[in-house]
């Protein structure tokens, strides 16, 4: 007897699938098309995005740009150690808290069809409030807003990503400005707090600078002569101490407060654009040539795998008609 059952070999593989080419490339060109077709039904995305570096990296100053995101960082709740950390590292967390994504959404943007409605009503159809909210916060994040930071450079890029490649770089633009907005609130706040901690401290420095000159003052008077006593010049020279000390403490102070003050009413951004949003020209998804050549590649390999699997259950029928009995 002979056995009528053997493997395929490579040979066989390659002429049962030249055998069948036809039918292999009509099959992977038709599911490429079909992938074609379908990537019509996904939305597009346009994605712009925009270059940021703290202001002090360019203008030489980076230690206030680096207390002032640090500062700001923690008056948001992030968990911040020492000046090992890298402020410039924060500006993603910064992007993804709630407190941002609030601000955001009740900014109104403009699209390409110059239609100004509030982020809110625009990634949020629900009547709820309280979900509303949820809601177009949750497709912000995951749909709409991304970030990267580059260690090396202290870059972040910002993207966004919408349906518009207008709304897309307005967005991306309204994202630096809040950045900036909510740096400077919370510097303004912090000096706001500083000057009154400090106007408390002078008020109370002043009263007794006043009644230590009163007490130098009223010792000068009644003892006009205290070059023989020399118990009298060390407490004159104690008077004087007590006066100078509060006076240095005053004017010192005073110097703080003018400091705190100017930087109220200053306006500097914290962070710089080194690269503006622009519109984008082309879509960011759905990238249909990768479809499709995914559909064909997909397709070819479904069609040369349908065509031997089919030739391997023919030739076993085959067989075993003839190894039947009869």
């Amino acid at each position: 007897m002979h056995d009528t059952k053997r493997e395929l070999s490579m040979k066989d593989v390659f002429h049962i699938l030249i055998s069948r080419k036809l039918f292999i490339l009509v099959s992977s060109l038709m599911i490429g098309l079909t992938c074609f077709a379908l990537s019509f039904l996904l939305p597009e995305r346009y994605r712009a995005q925009s270059k940021v570096i703290p202001a002090g990296i360019l203008s030489g100053r980076s230690q206030m740009s680096n207390s002032g995101l640090l500062d700001a960082a923690r008056s948001m709740g992030f968990t911040v150690g020492d000046s090992e950390v890298d402020p410039s590292a924060l500006i993603p967390e910064f992007l993804d808290s709630d407190d941002f994504a609030r601000a955001l959404l009740m900014l109104v943007v403009a699209d390409s069809k110059n239609d100004s409605i509030a982020l809110l009503d625009r990634f949020s159809n629900n009547q709820d409030s309280s979900r509303r909210e949820f809601e177009a916060s949750e497709v912000l994040r995951r749909k709409v807003l991304d970030s990267s930071y580059d260690v090396k450079s202290r870059v972040t890029t910002i993207y966004v990503s919408t349906s518009d490649p207008r709304l897309s770089a307005n967005i991306a633009w309204r994202c630096v400005e809040l950045l900036n907005q909510f740096n400077l609130d919370i510097r303004i706040n912090q000096a706001t707090k500083e000057e009154e901690f400090i106007a408390g401290r002078l008020a109370s420095i002043k009263h007794e600078l006043e009644f230590a000159e009163q007490q130098l003052a009223s010792f000068r008077a009644t003892n006009r002569n205290t070059m023989d006593s020399p118990q009298l010049q060390v407490m004159e020279g104690r008077f004087k101490r007590e006066a100078q000390a509060q006076q240095e403490l005053f004017l010192l102070l005073q110097r703080q407060n003018e400091l705190v003050g100017i930087e109220k009413v200053r306006s500097v951004p914290l962070l710089r654009m080194i690269e503006v949003p622009r519109p984008p020209c082309e879509r960011n998804s759905p990238k249909r040539s990768l479809i499709v050549i995914g559909g064909v590649l997909f397709g070819l390999f479904a069609a040369m795998l349908w065509v031997l699997l089919s030739s391997v259950d023919r030739a076993q029928i085959a067989t075993n008609g003839r190894t039947g009995p009869g």
